[in-house]
């Protein structure tokens, strides 16, 4: 019977070529729009699901609360506060803490040839926590053993090749964890004691395991009763067996206040009004935790789209079968004349859909190979590429394809094996109610309506993205670019011959030191009044702190009023700010002249007020998160003493200079004067960009899904206007031979596929309108979707019937153009 079906089903494949390639070509471009999306998602679902035990795996997320947005900081630095938290805690198994940074490795004492390699300084219980068992040699004196050093197979490989590594030697440059007694640039030199697996590709630690030293050598000198905020550092806990991580979260507070933990001492509030701590399970990280950046909503919009896709797909399947009514009609009706059951119909059209899907798939898989490495390196996602070894992802990838390919040939099934074959035998003509012609058009206009839904969305989100990313923040975002290296922690002396040596390149419009992150992230919230009101009177104000009074010029920060900063040195450290114009209404002056020399008390250190004289106002500024409203602003330099040290120069440059020759000469001053190329580069408008990832990888998606739905629905158009035009092959004769010309003939057929798409135009567009709604929530600085929304509404409707109209309007031409008398021949 198989066989039958088989056979039956092949024969009209290769009968009805056009329609079989329209059909599977559809079926194609659905299942790989479908599967690339399961792909990525699945990606993403199984993050971390590789550690043994992951399931009792958490990180504890630090959140410091004091600043403007509330900002995860990795702390618990010190063995201290890991002992304090073990000890209050009965649920916690281990708990340890890790450091991740880089450093220049040697194979040899001495040798010149270094590799660059991810080093994870940690303390004890990481090894347990993540249960890393040796392959060769052994972990058991890696905690007593100070100088010993496990390494991953990957980089035994690496460095050794063949050779067995066990019981060699390596010589590690850091200068973050140089011990005190020893200069920045000192080497330390380890034992070798075991090789251990790759961790996994996908985690969300924050770089692979290759390089394993105790945290405790080199000593760091931090404070083992104080956090140390850095964000190189990661803690993790493993819970006992049944341990529930809410009754741990719900403990937190109160663990914090008793502890104090990572208070200084003039601080007044309470810690848990400073910090907030949580553990979230290593598998939820990536998709839930505080940097998470909307991943799992990201994720249920692509489902989302994978499934309008897939449903596109199947319904133009089901419209082109069920336009082939004619032609099959006294071929059903003959098999049931012949015993043929209604089970036995459908089944035939089963079969023949998953065949059509099959052949799909196959394509499908074709056309991914080459594709996803491209994707991966495009989208700046970890995607599962070997999917063909994963038996879970690939079960998931057939199950899809199975199930569109039964939801696409149930219902042709189904309406075909209701046919009565008395009524077509006796006629000796096949006969379609006006019910399945109406259904056949309600599914053009579903078609149309999710095409023309998709037009809308996608012109919505392109214009919100464009404004996001483009938004006048104040300060200049997209030719600042960040060299990054540890060793750029220098005296103002040497720093400042750096920097006038870089300003000096060509093109080259400011250098600055500087934080390598988006501009005020470290603000924070301080309590202000101005020298007419009371300290009662005081009201938080975003303040953040300049560090090197050339960043103003480095942001291309312009002042309305006023004069910008000068070095401490110059006017005697002054406690001296600037404020935004933003600001200068808030506190109640006239104008931003009339607030120059006006005396601002701000309460930094929690205790002492410190007045502070205006000296400028910026035009509108905003600093910090992009994506929240404009709100006052006060800028101050850091006193001295107060400046903290980052390893990193911000380097400004101009709109037409050639951006790798500077920085290539950027990069070669900054070895003459410490010895190494900066390690690190980023751009700041990639920083910028950031902030917007998921949005923006959700506007790909939709962009290039937009175009497949149009185009599926085209196909479908295509291959319906062939078999409208065919159906009404006399009709158009008989319409000629009275007198019709080619333009009445054309404009008839035209009209007929005009009339749905209108309509699902009129219906796509509330339904649009409120999706997109909900997604412009992501946004505080929003576009006028009340002026943007009708204007993409009509572009997308004049678009999609304009699409249309190619799309029919060349069969119509060779119908209309065709001689009457081969049309009515057979009459």
């Amino acid at each position: 019977m198989l066989t039958n079906y088989l056979k039956i089903a092949l024969r009209n494949l290769f009968q009805s070529k056009v329609h079989s390639f329209v059909s599977i070509f559809g079926l194609a471009l659905g299942l790989a729009a479908t599967t690339v999306i399961l792909i990525v998602n699945y990606s993403e679902l199984t993050w971390d699901r590789n550690w043994k035990d992951v399931d009792r795996i958490y990180e504890l997320e630090q959140i410091y609360m004091s600043r403007t947005t509330p900002t995860k900081v990795d702390t618990i630095a010190s063995k201290t506060q890991l002992d304090k938290i073990s000890e209050y805690f009965s649920d916690i198994e281990h708990i340890g803490h890790i450091n991740f940074t880089k450093g220049d490795v040697k194979v040899n004492i001495g040798s010149t040839a270094k590799f660059n390699e991810n080093i994870n300084a940690i303390t004890t219980n990481i090894l347990d926590i993540f249960s890393l068992k040796a392959i060769q040699g052994s972990t058991t004196d890696f905690y007593t053993d100070k100088q010993s050093v496990i390494i991953s197979e990957a980089i035994a490989k690496k460095l050794f090749a063949h050779e067995d590594p066990i019981g060699k030697t390596l010589e590690i440059t850091w200068p973050a964890f140089a011990n005190t007694a020893k200069l920045p640039d000192d080497n330390f030199n380890y034992k070798i004691i075991a090789v251990i697996a790759n961790s996994p590709t996908r985690s969300s630690l924050k770089q692979s395991m290759d390089i394993l030293v105790n945290e405790r050598y080199p000593a760091t000198p931090y404070d083992p009763n104080m956090l140390v905020m850095s964000d190189s550092n990661s803690t993790y806990v493993k819970l006992k067996e049944g341990a529930k991580p809410e009754n741990i979260n719900s403990k937190f507070s109160e663990f914090l206040d008793t502890n104090k933990i990572g208070l200084g001492q003039n601080e007044t509030k309470k810690a848990s009004e400073v910090f907030t701590f949580k553990i979230t399970n290593l598998r939820k990280v990536h998709l839930y935790g505080f940097n998470s950046s909307n991943n799992i909503q990201r994720i249920f919009i692509l489902y989302c789209l994978a499934a309008v896709i897939a449903t596109l797909a199947a319904v133009n399947y089901i419209n082109l079968t069920t336009a082939r009514f004619a032609r099959r009609q006294k071929e059903i009706s003959l098999r049931k004349t012949l015993g043929a059951t209604k089970a036995q119909i459908i089944a035939q059209f089963l079969i023949e859909s998953l065949l059509s899907v099959a052949c799909a798939l196959l394509i499908t898989f074709i056309i991914l190979e080459p594709m996803l490495p491209l994707l991966s390196s495009l989208l700046a996602l970890n995607i599962e590429l070997s999917y063909f070894s994963d038996l879970s992802l690939l079960g998931i990838i057939f199950g899809s394809a199975l199930c569109l390919g039964l939801c696409s040939g149930f219902y042709p099934g189904f309406i075909l094996s209701r046919i009565k074959p008395a009524v077509i035998l006796k006629a000796n003509k096949s006969h379609e109610s006006s019910g399945s012609i109406k259904f056949r058009n309600l599914l053009v206009i579903f078609q149309f309506s999710i095409s023309a839904a998709m037009l809308v969305s996608v012109g919505v989100i392109a214009t919100q993205l464009y404004s996001a990313l483009n938004a006048n923040s104040g300060y200049d975002t997209k030719n600042i670019v960040y060299l990054i290296d540890d060793k750029l922690t220098l005296d103002k002396g040497t720093l400042n011959s750096l920097k006038q040596k870089i300003t000096d390149i060509p093109g080259v419009l400011a250098t600055s030191k500087t934080m390598p992150m988006l501009p005020g992230s470290l603000s924070e919230f301080k309590p202000v009044y101005t020298s007419t009101q009371k300290s009662t009177d005081a009201v938080p104000i975003t303040l953040a702190f300049i560090n090197d009074v050339d960043e103003i010029k480095l942001l291309n920060i312009s002042l309305i009023a006023g004069k910008s900063f000068v070095p401490p040195s110059d006017d005697g450290n002054k406690p001296n700010v600037i404020i935004n114009e933003q600001a200068v209404k808030f506190f109640g002056y006239a104008s931003a002249i009339d607030a120059i020399g006006m005396t601002l008390n701000i309460n930094i250190s929690g205790t002492e007020n410190t007045p502070a004289t205006i000296i400028g106002v910026t035009s509108r500024l905003q600093l910090g998160d992009l994506n929240k409203p404009s709100s006052p602003l006060i800028l101050m330099r850091s006193p001295e003493g107060w400046s903290f040290e980052a390893g990193t120069l911000g380097i400004r440059l101009a709109e037409d200079v050639d951006r790798a020759a500077a920085i290539s000469q950027a990069k070669d001053i900054c070895k003459k004067f410490i010895g190494a190329i900066p390690r690190g580069e980023i751009w700041l408008q990639s920083m910028v960009e950031d902030q917007y990832k998921s949005q923006i990888l959700i506007a790909k998606f939709a962009y290039t899904f937009a175009a497949l739905a149009v185009f599926i629905s085209c196909l479908g158009l295509y291959g319906l206007a062939s078999f409208a035009a065919e159906k009404r092959t006399k009709e158009i004769g008989l319409r000629k031979v009275h007198g019709a010309s080619i333009k009445d003939i054309v404009g008839l057929l035209l009209w007929q596929f005009t009339k749905p798409i209108a309509l699902a135009n009129l219906i796509a567009w509330p339904i649009a309108l409120y999706v997109i709604n909900h997604w412009l929530e992501n946004f505080s600085l929003r576009i006028d979707l009340w002026f943007w929304g009708p204007v993409y509404c009509l572009l997308a409707g004049a678009l999609a019937i304009a699409i249309a109209w190619l799309t029919v309007g060349g069969q119509a031409y060779l119908v209309a153009c065709a001689k009457p008398v081969v049309a009515l021949r057979e009459e």
